[in-house]
């Protein structure tokens, strides 16, 4: 995976001179727990964007298309969340985060909070920053600045999950939109279960 992002990050014409990979390191019930992080162009006196991707991605998916033009602007730090990309696997299965939708909630807020937190220990964050996440990380970081508004000076959304027109009596969370045509399909309960066991796996 490391190969991967040098690779991707090429492709995106990155100036490795600007750029730190590296891990940034928490405890998640008292285990070792591994955030992939890279920061591009590392001038504190630009402001700096936090950055992350959706769904089954990393940070360096979302970003490597982008980094140089924002560059100009922005000091970037750019970081993997959940499980994914470069992370420490969470193999078992948090009972906390298991009882409701809130409680999953609740548990991803706490996860970014902690990261936020050690980046920010680290250097790596200032105490107020703008924050920009793709797809799923985006509803993450909606959750996020919702809770820690005070961290937060501006946020920019790409195409998050979560924030379409929500009616209390029809809401369906098993209803995953495919496509953005009028006559989109919905994936049955029991697809969405199996392709989660997969990902779980």
């Amino acid at each position: 995976m490391e190969d991967l992002e040098k690779q991707m990050f090429a492709e995106g014409d990155i100036d490795f001179s600007k750029l730190t990979s590296k891990y940034t390191m928490l405890k998640i019930e008292g285990k070792d727990y591994a955030v992939r992080t890279h920061i591009y162009n590392d001038d504190k006196d630009k402001k700096t964007l936090l950055m992350t991707h959706g769904f089954g991605m990393s940070g360096c998916m979302t970003a490597f298309k982008i980094m140089v033009p924002l560059a100009e602007h922005y000091r970037l730090v750019i970081f993997d969340h959940g499980g994914f990309g470069l992370n420490t696997k969470i193999t078992e299965k948090p009972a906390c985060a298991l009882s409701s939708p809130d409680a999953s909630e609740a548990y991803m807020v706490e996860l970014w909070k902690q990261t936020v937190d050690v980046m920010t220990e680290n250097g790596d964050l200032p105490p107020k920053f703008y924050l920009t996440a793709h797809s799923a990380g985006g509803l993450y970081a909606m959750l996020y600045a919702s809770f820690h508004p005070e961290r937060i000076e501006a946020l920019f959304l790409q195409s998050p999950a979560g924030s379409e027109e929500y009616n209390e009596a029809t809401y369906d969370p098993y209803k995953i939109r495919i496509s953005d045509k009028d006559d989109f399909a919905y994936p049955s309960k029991k697809e969405v279960d199996k392709f989660i066991g997969i990902l779980a796996d």
